[in-house]
C-alpha cells in the first residue's frame, strides 16, 4: 500500500515538474522576445532621433533583424 501511494505522489510530482518546466520555458521565451523587441524599438528610435535612419530607411526592418551591430549598440 505504501509503495503504491509513493508511486502516486512521485507521478504527481513528475507531472508537476513537467508542467513547471514548460511554464518556465514559455516565460523565458516571452521575456527574450520582449527584450529583443524593446532593444530594436530603442535602437530604431535612437537612430531616428539622431537622423541616421534616413540613410538606410528602406531596409531598416531587415537591418534590425539581421545586423548584430544594431542589437548590441545600446544608446546608454
Amino acid at each position: 500500500m505504501v509503495s503504491s501511494v509513493t508511486d502516486y505522489f512521485v507521478h504527481i510530482n513528475s507531472s508537476w515538474v513537467i508542467v513547471i518546466f514548460i511554464l518556465v520555458v514559455v516565460v523565458v521565451v516571452v521575456v527574450v522576445v520582449v527584450v529583443v523587441v524593446v532593444v530594436v524599438v530603442v535602437v530604431v528610435v535612437f537612430l531616428h532621433c539622431t537622423g541616421n535612419i534616413k540613410h538606410h530607411n528602406s531596409n531598416i526592418s531587415d537591418d534590425s533583424i539581421t545586423d548584430p551591430a544594431l542589437t548590441t549598440e545600446v544608446p546608454w
